[in-house]
């Protein structure tokens, strides 16, 4: 069984809106273990490893790890939406939770003890 969990860390500040999807950063700080205090805005994740996203954690030399790992990135908005926003998850095996600003907005899957895996489910979850 092999989990991720995923903090995308977003700081909001609000300008004018953008004309066409965004990409998020491509390089991730990443750390295989668990804790809940990943999720907090403010930690400092500048000792983490970085790996490119889309990737893998096996890109690390970890293809056999089993277990948890975090995702981090951050991304400035520069304007105030028009719209909703939310952001779109294209592949992540086997569960997930992602997580703005230390809040959780959502997850594919469930985590021990009701273990669910689902793979490469496209989703979108929305922004607050």
């Amino acid at each position: 069984m092999m989990t991720a969990l995923l903090a995308i860390l977003l700081q909001a500040r609000f300008g004018a809106p953008p004309a066409r999807p965004l990409e998020l950063p491509s390089a991730w700080r990443f750390r295989m273990e668990d804790s809940a205090i990943f999720a907090r805005p403010s930690l400092n994740d500048r000792s983490w490893a970085t790996l490119p996203v889309p990737g893998s954690w096996s890109e690390l030399g970890h293809a056999g790890y089993r277990g948890y790992a975090w995702y981090r990135t951050r991304y400035v908005l520069e304007a105030p939406p028009a719209a909703p926003l939310g952001i779109r998850f294209q592949s992540v095996a086997t569960v997930f939770e992602a997580f703005v600003d230390g809040e959780r907005l959502g997850g594919v899957g469930g985590f021990p003890p009701h273990y669910r895996a689902r793979s490469v489910v496209p989703v979108v979850l929305a922004l607050p």
